[in-house]
Formats: C-alpha cells, sequence, structure tokens
C-alpha cells in the first residue's frame, strides 16, 4: 500500500526542506522541480536557454539539486525569514543558469589554436608595436656582446698561427 502523499502546497518550508534532506520523491518531485520548472520557463524567455547546449531543464535542475546535496540544503535554509523558499528557490535557479551562461560565454569566445594560426594578422599575444619595440631594444642591448663574443669564437688564420694551432 502506498504511503499517503500530503498537498506540497499544504507544507510548511521546514517541511519541505526536510523533504528535500530525506530525498521525499513526492516532494522533490512536485515542489522542487515544480518550481525549478517555472524558473526555467522564465528564464527561458530571457535567455532562450532551450537554445544553448547544455541549458535544457533537466541539466540544471539535476545539477542545482546536487549542489544543494552537497551543502546539505543550507543555502535554502539561509534565507529572510521574510522570504518565502520557493521565491528562494527561484533565485537560486537563476544564479545557477547566470553562472551556466557565464561559463557558455567564455568557452565561445575561446579561440583554437588552429584558428590562431589561420589569423595571418595575429602572430603573438602582445600587439606588433610593443613587441618590435621590445626586441629592438633588446637587440641594442645584447647584440653587441653577442657579436665581440662571436668573433672572438670564430677562427681566424692569423689568431691560430700566434696560438700554435
Amino acid at each position: 500500500m502506498k504511503k499517503e502523499e500530503k498537498n506540497v502546497a499544504l507544507l510548511t518550508d521546514d517541511e519541505i526542506l526536510e523533504g528535500f534532506r530525506n530525498a521525499d520523491e513526492h516532494i522533490v518531485k512536485e515542489y522542487f522541480y515544480g518550481y525549478c520548472r517555472v524558473a526555467y520557463c522564465i528564464y527561458d524567455r530571457c535567455y532562450d536557454l532551450k537554445y544553448k547546449p547544455g541549458m535544457d531543464f533537466y541539466s540544471l535542475a539535476h545539477e542545482y539539486y546536487l549542489a544543494l546535496i552537497k551543502h546539505d540544503f543550507r543555502q535554502l535554509e539561509d534565507r529572510k525569514p521574510t522570504m518565502s523558499l520557493k521565491t528562494w528557490m527561484v533565485n537560486g535557479f537563476r544564479f545557477l543558469v547566470l553562472d551556466k551562461l557565464k561559463g557558455l560565454k567564455k568557452e565561445q569566445q575561446k579561440e583554437s589554436l588552429e584558428e590562431r594560426m589561420g589569423n595571418s594578422h595575429l602572430r603573438f599575444d602582445v600587439h606588433d608595436d610593443e613587441f618590435a619595440e621590445e626586441f629592438r631594444n633588446n637587440h641594442r642591448r645584447d647584440m653587441p656582446h653577442l657579436l665581440r663574443t662571436r668573433q672572438s669564437q670564430l677562427y681566424n688564420p692569423a689568431n691560430a698561427f700566434r696560438r700554435g694551432i
């Protein structure tokens, strides 16, 4: 015989949190995923989530629930006493969405090495004039020393005769 399930709308916030901790299937399904679905619909209109990779409802809702489990649902307890649990959950879902969107944007901005090699105007990570200036300064500073060292090491028959080679 199936245990009698209460109407989640009649439960207190503390009872709901206890249901989350105990992984009560009915409370998690009806309350958590129900309000996450509402939040997803709201943020999907703002950010077109369903057309972005990894931003489908179940991926986001599962990730949110796992993050809450990891911290023993403390994020949901740390709300202002005047704020309802459902409002707090929807706001938490929003922060997850914004973090995922930020990560997606960074991922899309990364340019592969092959793409960079294909760009003929990109040679280095520094601007060309900065690099050219740095190269000239290093060249002026180091080249006379390098030339003296290199010339002293070159084979010179006159020097070889004096050294007895």
